[in-house]
């Protein structure tokens, strides 16, 4: 297995060998500058397999745009609709609703704007538990029933749209208010979990089985979202359908393998009617997003949750207001954190001076804050005591708008026991800064 922190076969991390059913493959120490990393997997001298992840905080790998064009690997059916105009409406026709089913608001490559997907339109198994007394919501209306991914998506540049979705059975529908008459439907899916880090072996028809029903009528029968466009391909289907009563609902009367799963969904008429306005707004819960759920985590686990680490290594945390520094900065508190904050001026710089005990690799994490609106690259290095550098790099500290962040390096290799310098520098460090090093 070869592992690369690009999309093409560059940045090259490392190489490791199978060593047997259920062993993995494991990388430590290795410096990830890009937001790409890549594993190709090799059987007799031959890629065989690979895997992307893409990664939230880092600098844009060099060949990212490689992504939009597919994998020669492991291809998959829905690389053939690379370049075409998937989402682009169709000509002659009114589209009354766009719905970016489990996301929020989003306007993709051509402009046209997609709803947020709440309770005004969609529907699932969750929103039944209501307390009989007073009509309260007892659990959240999307309960395990929306997900999101983070993987490239085959067959398009708008990955967002296709990287959030629902997914369920009977219960799951969504229900549009619209004018009596014909319309286009254009429900889009991908296949999100079968197939993931798979090779050109891997077989997942049939895992996934589904119908397709508007206003109760079945037109999509028995849908294999992997067997039409392979693992996170984009899949379009376009069905026609009449409505009488007010209501155009779409819903998966038969699963017959795993869950249903959409992505999107737009309605369009070739009638004159008009766009529905605001159509994501939600009266009952105006302040809902996906983006703000996906936010409320627990970021640490408490102590007293965690069983006893009986081979900790030890932390040792070094203050930036105690460290030698140049330039020009202020030491304010932010966020119960006091740190150094950098303004705009030459050689900035700041030096902490450490001690090592067992000699070992060590690892530098550096808590900042960027407040520049971009990446900033400064230099750091990795001193010992007679004035040697033992490692020289240039780390991307990316934006984080009002948050305090970590970013890691290690000392690149074995250092002994004694005392060291960690310098970071640049010519103009405005906007950065920084409240800690933790060396462990």
């Amino acid at each position: 297995m070869l592992l690369y922190n690009d999309a093409v076969d560059a940045e090259y991390l490392g190489r490791k060998l199978n060593h047997g059913v259920g062993t993995h493959f494991m990388w430590e120490n290795r410096d990830i500058r890009y937001n790409v990393l890549r594993a190709v997997g090799y059987f007799k001298g031959k890629p065989a397999a690979e895997d992307v992840l893409v990664l939230d905080g880092l600098e844009k790998a060099p060949h990212f745009e490689a992504l939009y064009r597919g994998s020669v690997i492991v291809p998959v059916a829905a690389d053939r609709l690379n370049g075409t105009d998937l989402l682009k409406g169709a000509e002659g026709y009114t589209y009354l609703y766009r719905l970016n089913c489990g996301g929020d608001a989003y306007t993709d490559t051509y402009g046209q704007v997609w709803a947020q997907d709440n309770s005004r339109y969609s529907h699932s198994w969750a929103e039944s538990f209501i307390h009989p007394s007073d009509s309260v919501q007892l659990l959240s209306p999307y309960q395990a029933s929306q997900r999101t991914t983070n993987d490239p998506i085959h067959g398009t540049r708008d990955w967002e749209l296709f990287q959030t979705f629902r997914f369920g059975r009977h219960k799951l529908n969504f229900r549009f208010p619209v004018p009596d008459g014909e319309y286009r439907v254009e429900l889009y899916f991908t296949e999100p979990w079968h197939g993931t880090g798979g090779g050109v072996q891997t077989d997942c028809e049939g895992l996934r089985i589904f119908d397709v029903a508007v206003n109760d009528k079945v037109l999509l029968d028995d849908l294999d979202v992997w067997a039409e466009a392979g693992h996170d391909g984009a899949c379009k289907k376009v069905v026609n359908a009449v409505v009488k009563g007010g209501v155009l609902k779409i819903d998966f009367p038969e699963v017959k393998a795993g869950q249903a799963l959409i992505c999107g969904i737009a309605i369009a008429s070739a009638a004159s009617v008009e766009p529905v306005a605001n159509q994501g707004a939600d009266d009952r819960n105006v302040s809902f997003s996906w983006a703000a759920q996906d936010k409320d985590v627990m970021e640490k686990t408490p102590k007293e949750l965690l069983p006893e680490d009986k081979n900790a290594r030890a932390n040792v945390t070094y203050q930036a207001e105690d460290a030698m520094l140049k330039g020009k900065f202020i030491k304010k508190e932010v966020k119960k954190q006091t740190g150094v904050f950098f303004g705009k001026g030459e050689k900035s710089s700041i030096t902490w001076n450490i001690s090592t005990g067992l000699a070992q690799v060590y690892a530098l994490r550096f808590k900042y804050m960027n407040a520049t609106g971009k990446p900033m690259k400064v230099r750091m290095q990795f001193i010992d005591s007679k004035g040697v550098v033992l490692k020289e790099d240039h780390l991307t500290f990316a934006e984080t708008p009002g948050k305090w962040r970590m970013l890691s390096t290690t000392t690149g290799t074995y250092i002994n026991a004694g005392y060291y310098k960690v310098v970071l520098s640049a010519p103009d460090m405005e906007g950065l800064a920084l409240d800690a090093l933790d060396v462990q």
